[in-house]
């Protein structure tokens, strides 16, 4: 905990809370819908949020001045990359501009020393947010020390209809498995597909992507022969939005018209469960897998950079 006073707002605290008080989680509630106000937020959600985030091994902390909560940040380890957390705050509106964002920051950064954290990073939206790449919050975390780390672009596709049939050639047929082999068979596609590349973000365990899957019939296979070539991981963030993420192709089977193929038999099961959209996520770099997203028929909804902050390493 750390404690500065000025004559602005005396009497600051930074507290890292394990679990929010039912005054704190309703005040940040209340924080929440005033700095995001096109999102819902409620004590009790508010309170699930934090109770999520913690279980995940994230850590949270809460800024206080004088008697009011002012600010909320967290941390939260992501999934496969060592060392890497995201980082989430926000400070009142009212109390702005007076470096409490800062303190509260800096109180981050040293309570991590130490920890398995090693780098931070923040998503600015492109589209429709306050936190934009040209937002005031990117100028105070640039202003910090955060860099541009990558952008991602997004893609929706939500004309279903009509889509064309897959054309698989001779010899390559699709294929699911029961959940123990997919998760194996997964793991070690996508790290012969992806490793070497900027966006690959290694599983460390099968553990790992079994408690990220939620069906194994979700997870598709493509074969030749006895072969393996491709996969692709068919997720349902809502009941009728599907997201593809990730498709591959390991490096013998790429330039041939197999990742369309992949894509439309990933689509053509999606329609079959019932989706209404189906959403993609690419790297701005990737422009092979942008042109077959365009081709298809995706259009761009959003783009999001990604900014890092390194942490002093250990020792």
């Amino acid at each position: 905990m750390s404690v500065v006073s000025d004559d602005r707002c005396s009497s600051r605290v930074v507290r890292e809370v394990k679990t929010p008080g039912q005054f704190e989680t309703h005040a940040l509630a209340m924080l929440w819908r005033e700095v995001y106000p096109a999102e819902e937020m409620n004590a009790d959600r508010q309170a699930r949020r934090v109770a999520r985030l913690l279980e995940r091994g994230g850590r949270a902390w809460i800024l206080r001045c004088k008697s009011s909560v002012a600010g909320f940040a967290s941390v939260t380890p992501t999934p496969g990359l060592v060392g890497l957390y995201e980082l989430e705050g926000f400070i009142a509106p009212g109390l702005r501009r007076q470096g409490l964002g800062r303190q509260l920051f800096q109180s981050v950064v040293s309570d991590l020393a130490g920890s398995a954290a090693r780098q931070l990073y923040c998503t600015l939206v492109s589209r429709n947010s306050a936190d934009s790449p040209d937002s005031p919050a990117a100028g105070f975390l640039s202003a910090l020390g955060f860099y541009d780390e990558h952008e991602e672009r997004y893609l929706t596709l939500d004309a279903l209809e009509n889509l064309p049939p897959v054309r698989l050639g001779d010899g390559f047929r699709l294929r699911t498995y029961g959940r123990a082999k997919a998760v194996s068979r997964f793991r070690r596609l996508y790290e012969a597909a992806f490793s070497g590349l900027s966006w690959y973000q290694p599983y460390e365990s099968d553990g790992e992507v079994a408690a990220d899957l939620a069906d194994a019939g979700d997870l598709l296979f493509l074969e030749y022969g006895r072969q393996s070539a491709g996969f692709l991981w068919l997720r349902w963030p809502e009941v009728d939005v599907a997201e593809i993420e990730p498709v591959g192709l390991l490096p013998g089977y790429r330039a041939q018209g197999l990742g369309r193929q992949l894509m439309l038999a990933g689509l053509h099961q999606a329609v079959t469960q019932g989706a209404q959209a189906v959403n993609v996520g690419v790297w701005r770099q990737n422009e092979a897998a942008i042109g077959l997203y365009e081709w298809l028929g995706f259009r761009e909804t959003n783009r999001k950079l990604f900014v890092a902050y390194d942490l002093a390493p250990e020792g």
